[in-house]
């Protein structure tokens, strides 16, 4: 049985599995890249800053060694005709200290650039309250003390700075390794995933592709094989998916010509029969009149009776059997025309059975059962000819009892006779239908024949089913008549 569309199995799901896994790892490649591109990007920004950083702890050594040289040219010079390029350098060594207190790592970091700053402002206010104030005083003394309190203010500044800045370099380094190692790994996990990602999409290949080809090879070959003619092939495929669907399409497609084509070879030979029976019909029927005509005369004669009476009857017995054989291929060969009237299956059995024991046939094994059979549309003489082919076929089986079952729906009636004979084989099953095919040594093999060609004319259909030594059921189903038909009866 197929499955819906709209679901994936079988073999889409395994291809549908197998892309959406190469996908997923091509898709961990590329966020692998992306955040290792933002990991890197932060480290980048992380060392440009130690470097800017660093630089502007360069810029504050530097600014205050500037700023101490204009001290010491005023100083020189013994009067304020410098001070204007003392003030900008002071300016300049303020700015940078800020800077670097704005590009401080880290709260430690920030302490020793106030630390830095604080001793910057020592520096100019003991160069304004000390130097200056001497100089204009002329006091040499104060302006030493001044000077040296000054320069080893500028030491200190000097230190400090120059100790940031080594461990800013440190730390640049440092995030420099990181940054190199980060990068490092990011370049082999990106690979690896990409390397992994052709790896499995090459092995899934490889494995879908000789399932598939090995699937298709096999519908290949029975396709080969059914359109060869050999209608019996079957493809067997394990498995649930769309190749088992299109195995089982292609299964059904042998099982409908092998179908078709048994109804052409019938065909062929209901035809073949036709112009048999035509030719007997009007070459053997009459004769056989003749026969029969002369066999009563020679019975009325007391002496021949006396003398070959059992000879005579055996003749009369086998012209009369040539007679039925005749009656039979033409009922075989001709299309079945009748009026259909609703009528009453389970009626027409007791019938059959009642006609059966009037003519001598043993009946009291035969048990007839009815489970609520509505009105069939028929012709009740060819449909009483179908059950009494069906009874005179269980009573000669050899059976010691005969279940006759009539039930029905609201479509369909159906009419089982079941009997313990010895059964058929598949082969006689198989050919069980097949005009002049029959297990019974005096049997004709048409009435089943006729029995189908009956049923089939009345719509319905019939089947047999059969085993060795377990017995027969021969089961009937026929259209039921409309309820305006029902009525009307």
């Amino acid at each position: 049985m197929s499955r819906a569309r709209g679901t994936l199995s079988g073999t889409s799901a395994r291809l549908s599995a197998a892309f959406f896994a190469v996908l997923a790892l091509f898709g961990a490649a590329l966020w692998i890249a992306l955040s290792t591109f933002d990991r890197l990007g932060a480290a980048e920004a992380e060392v440009a800053g130690l470097e800017d950083a660093k630089h502007a702890g360069h810029a504050v050594a530097a600014a205050i060694r500037e700023q101490y040289i204009h001290q010491a040219h005023t100083i020189i010079n013994w009067d304020r005709s410098h001070l204007g390029h003392y003030e900008d350098a002071a300016k300049s060594t303020r700015s940078a200290t800020r800077q670097l207190h704005e590009m401080a790592r880290g709260e430690a970091h920030r302490q020793r650039t106030l630390e830095i700053a604080r001793l910057v402002a020592e520096v100019d206010e003991a160069f304004k309250a000390r130097v200056i104030p001497g100089v204009d005083a002329n006091d040499r003394e104060a302006v030493r003390r001044g000077h040296e309190a000054t320069e080893r203010l500028v030491g200190t500044v000097v230190a400090k700075s120059e100790g940031l800045n080594r461990e800013l370099e440190r730390f640049s380094m440092e995030a420099r390794e990181r940054e190199r190692s980060m990068r490092e790994r990011a370049r082999w996990a990106f690979i690896g995933c990409f390397v992994l990602a052709i790896g499995v999409a090459g092995v899934l290949g490889f494995v879908m592709v000789r399932s598939i080809r090995g699937r298709l090879e096999r519908l290949g070959a029975g396709a080969t094989s059914i359109a060869k003619g050999d209608l019996s092939t079957r493809i067997r495929l394990e498995g649930d998916d769309e190749f088992s669907d299109l195995a089982d399409a292609f299964n059904q497609m042998a099982a409908d010509l092998r179908s078709h084509q048994d109804a052409a070879v019938r065909s062929q030979k209901l035809a073949t029969v036709g112009q048999i029976a035509a030719g007997v019909a009007h070459e053997i029927n009459n004769p056989l009149g003749v026969i029969l005509g002369y066999l009563k005369l020679m019975r009325r004669n007391a002496d021949l009776t006396r003398l070959a009476g059992d000879e005579l009857r055996i003749v009369e017995d086998e012209a009369h059997q040539c007679q039925r054989i005749v009656r039979e291929l033409l009922d075989l060969a001709r299309p079945p025309q009748f009026e259909r009237t609703p009528l009453n299956l389970f009626e027409l059995v007791k019938e059959s059975v009642d006609r059966l024991g009037e003519s001598g046939a043993v009946t009291q094994g035969i048990q007839v059962e009815c489970s609520g059979a509505p009105l069939v549309r028929g012709d009740p003489v060819q449909l009483r000819e179908v059950v009494a082919n069906l009874l005179n076929n269980a009573l000669e089986a050899g059976s010691e009892r005969v279940e006759v079952h009539v039930a029905g729906n609201q479509s369909t009636v159906c009419l089982e006779v079941k009997d313990t004979g010895t059964g058929m084989d598949g082969a006689a099953r198989e050919h069980a239908f097949d005009p002049f095919f029959t297990t019974k040594p005096r049997g004709t093999g048409l009435g089943l024949a006729i029995s189908q060609a009956i049923v089939h004319a009345h719509g319905g259909a019939i089947a047999i089913d059969s085993a060795l030594e377990d017995g027969t059921r021969v089961r009937v189903e026929l259209p039921v008549a409309s309820r305006s038909l029902e009525a009307g009866a």
